[in-house]
């Protein structure tokens, strides 16, 4: 597990480098035990500025298939978008084991993928930009606990 000092200044970083992002995803995925991570940043006003990133199971080729069919489906941005900046939520918390199935995204990317359950919030949600960073785990972990979602 990354020390929380080298995730600090990791997430830092993302803010003022570009290159440093993929570093701050590496370590959030390893303090969590997850499989991978993404940030999801999305402008209404400046739809160019959008960006779609992540680490490990979400490579690019997911990112690139995330954007082409599945983004506009994803039920997780619009709910992450209700909390509050800094307030995290567990995805298998959100819906009923029988939405989750029934979910379209669920059933042809998420799970296909060997994604299991999300846990993220949002970083930035004022003047229509929302920014979300999440984790997500495999079936090889545990749901995400009480813990968890406060850290």
């Amino acid at each position: 597990m990354p020390a929380p000092d080298l995730l600090l200044a990791a997430l830092y970083g993302s803010v003022t480098r570009d290159d440093a992002l993929p570093t701050m995803l590496d370590l959030l995925a390893a303090r969590f035990r997850c499989r991978s991570a993404a940030f999801l940043y999305v402008d209404r006003l400046l739809p160019l500025a959008d960006v779609v990133r992540g680490h490990g199971l979400f490579d690019d080729d997911a990112q690139s298939r995330y954007r082409d069919g599945f983004a506009r489906i994803d039920p997780l941005p619009g709910l992450m978008a209700r909390l509050p900046v800094g307030r995290a939520a567990a995805s298998d918390r959100l819906f009923s084991q029988a939405e989750i199935l029934a979910l379209p995204f669920i059933r042809e990317f998420y799970h296909p993928l060997g994604l299991r359950e999300a846990l993220g919030g949002p970083v930035v949600n004022e003047e229509g930009r929302l920014g979300i960073v999440a984790v997500h785990r495999g079936p090889d972990r545990e749901p995400f606990g009480d813990d968890e979602i406060r850290d």
